[in-house]
């Protein structure tokens, strides 16, 4: 709320508005609460990394913001929002909020310890916030990405919006659009790290495929969701060789 003046929403979407990108300070418990209220309460005190649309620095109190502005706008919660508009109209009955559901089968999160692996539950923040908050299913992620391939619960004129990589010279020149990374080769994709989890999202559209991982142990030096899938688009072919993939 104290810099909403001093930035767009765009600009909050694409990662290019300055918001700290520290995650521990931006969801810290304020009053034993984490909400919405503590959220603004957090950001409130610290200053902009930068004078927006000066650099490209990703942050998932960014995201966390943009879910606030989500719910603010149609007046009704976050999840509830996901649930009405994406998951029920696409038949995504495996994806729900984290800690909404108690699932027999789900994918506990695991960590490298010195000898072996230890368990890495959900933080509080990870089931409020709109940067980590979602659980899915290879299956209802392709529900999801044949939706952005047709057009069909987002329109044409929507997608194109989300996929329009900003024009910016020097340090803000980067290949994010507002939530994807857009390629020069026209392949789209996005990763996600949580404590216990490393996933990788990719379209491409030229072809019409779509590549999804998800793994319950997070980016190593053994695993690297990004270029697994990387792996998997040159072996199949999908579209012209590609040697390299950024990560987040």
């Amino acid at each position: 709320d104290l810099h909403a003046h001093e930035m767009t929403l765009s600009q909050v979407l694409t990662m290019r508005s300055g918001i700290p990108a520290d995650d521990e300070k931006c969801e810290a418990p304020v009053d034993g609460k984490i909400d919405e209220a503590s959220l603004l309460a957090n950001l409130n005190k610290q200053k902009l990394d930068f004078e927006p649309g000066r650099y490209f620095a990703y942050s998932n109190c960014a995201y966390n913001l943009a879910g606030v502005v989500l719910a603010r706008v149609s007046k009704m919660s976050y999840d509830r929002f996901i649930e009405e508009s994406f998951f029920q109209p696409l038949g995504m009955t495996s994806s729900y909020v984290l800690g909404s559901r108690e699932e027999a089968n789900f994918a506990q999160g695991y960590a490298r310890e010195a000898k072996g692996w230890k368990t890495e539950p959900a933080t509080r923040a990870d089931k409020v916030f709109a940067s980590g908050n979602l659980v899915s299913t290879p299956g209802d992620m392709q529900l999801w990405n044949r939706s952005l391939l047709n057009g069909t619960v987002l329109s044409r004129e929507t997608l194109q919006k989300m996929f329009t990589v900003p024009t910016a010279a020097g340090p803000a020149h980067t290949h994010y659009a507002s939530g994807w990374f857009v390629e020069p080769s026209g392949v789209i994709w996005h990763a996600g790290t949580l404590l216990g989890y490393g996933t990788n999202n990719m379209l491409v559209p030229a072809t019409g495929y779509a590549i999804t991982l998800l793994s319950n142990t997070p980016q190593n030096d053994h695993w690297k969701p990004a270029d697994v899938a990387l792996e998997m688009y040159n072996a199949a072919s999908l579209g012209p060789k590609r040697s390299e993939e950024r990560r987040v």
